[in-house]
C-alpha cells in the first residue's frame, strides 16, 4: 500500500478505534447491570480488537515504508555526490519533487483534520448513550453521545398533587434500589425540596406506556452510601398515604 494511503487509513482507523473503545467500555458497564447481553458485549469487544490489530499492522507497515524512503533518499544523495547529474535530468525531476511536496502537505492536512475530529468532554463522567454510529454524517454542533456524572447529585420522585401540601424540606423518606440481585440497598434520606408545580412524569415511569401520567416533583438527597448510577430507577418509601404508615417502595423516581 502507498505511503499516503497507509497514512489516511491509519488516521481514519484511529478515530474509529476511539469510538469502538468507548462503545466496548459502555457495553461492559451495561453488561454488569444486565442491560446488554454477553453476546452483544463480545461482539463489541471482537470488533474493537480486530481494528486494533489492523491498526498496529498498518502502523508497522508505515514505519517500514518511511524507513525505506529514507534509505532511498540517502542512496540518491550518495549517488549525486559521485555522479554528475545532467541539468536536463534535474529539470525532469523537478515536477516529481513538486508532486511529492504536494502529497506531504496533504498528509499534514489530514493529520490536522484528524486532530479536529477528536472531541473532548467538558466534564468527567461515563458515556450513557451513543447517538451516532461509525460512518454516519454529523452536522456541526450536533450531539453524538451523552456523558453523565459517575455520581448522581439528586433523586427526583413524583407524587400525587394532593400529597404536595403535606411534604416539606427535611421530611424523612427511605430509598431502595430496584436491582434484581442480592446487592439491593435500603437507606434513609430526606426531602431536599418540593417542586412549584405539576409536571409530566418521565415516560419510562408510566404504569401504562400508552397513558401519560402527571406528578409533583420532589427532590431527595442522595446518601453517600447509596451506590446508584445516573438515570437509575430508585424506589421511594413514604410518599403515598403517610410517612409513618407507608411501607411499600414505589418506582416513581430517578437519579440525576
Amino acid at each position: 500500500m502507498h505511503k499516503l494511503e497507509l497514512q489516511v487509513t491509519i488516521e481514519t482507523d484511529r478515530a474509529r478505534l476511539d469510538f469502538l473503545r468507548t462503545r466496548r467500555d459502555l457495553f461492559d458497564k451495561l453488561r454488569g447491570l444486565r442491560a446488554v447481553s454477553e453476546l452483544g458485549f463480545k461482539s463489541a469487544e471482537a470488533e474493537f480488537v480486530s481494528l486494533e490489530k489492523s491498526l498496529e499492522e498498518n502502523a508497522k507497515a508505515l514505519t517500514q515504508t518511511r524507513a525505506d524512503l529514507e534509505q532511498a533518499r540517502q542512496r540518491r544523495e550518495q549517488f549525486a555526490q559521485y555522479h554528475v547529474v545532467p541539468l536536463t535530468l534535474d529539470q525532469a525531476l523537478e515536477p516529481l519533487r513538486a508532486a511529492v511536496t504536494v502529497q506531504e502537505r496533504l498528509i499534514d492536512e489530514l493529520s490536522l483534520e484528524h486532530t479536529m475530529l477528536v472531541l473532548k468532554s467538558p466534564m468527567d463522567g461515563v458515556v450513557s448513550q451513543i447517538l451516532r454510529g461509525a460512518g454516519e454524517s454529523v452536522r456541526s454542533g450536533e450531539p453524538i453521545l451523552t456523558v453523565v456524572s459517575t455520581r448522581p447529585a439528586q433523586i427526583i420522585a413524583y407524587i400525587a398533587p394532593a400529597q404536595a401540601s403535606r411534604l416539606t424540606a427535611g421530611t424523612p423518606v427511605r430509598l431502595e434500589t430496584m436491582r434484581e440481585s442480592n446487592s439491593r440497598q435500603t437507606l434513609d434520606s430526606r426531602i431536599e425540596a418540593v417542586g412549584p408545580q405539576v409536571e409530566q412524569i418521565p415516560t419510562r415511569l408510566w404504569r401504562n406506556p400508552a397513558v401519560p401520567e402527571w406528578g409533583w416533583p420532589v427532590k431527595i438527597m442522595v446518601p453517600t452510601e447509596l451506590e446508584i448510577l445516573c438515570g437509575e430507577t430508585v424506589g421511594v418509601i413514604g410518599l403515598r398515604r403517610g410517612l409513618s404508615e407507608d411501607t411499600s417502595g414505589i418506582p416513581a423516581s430517578k437519579s440525576m
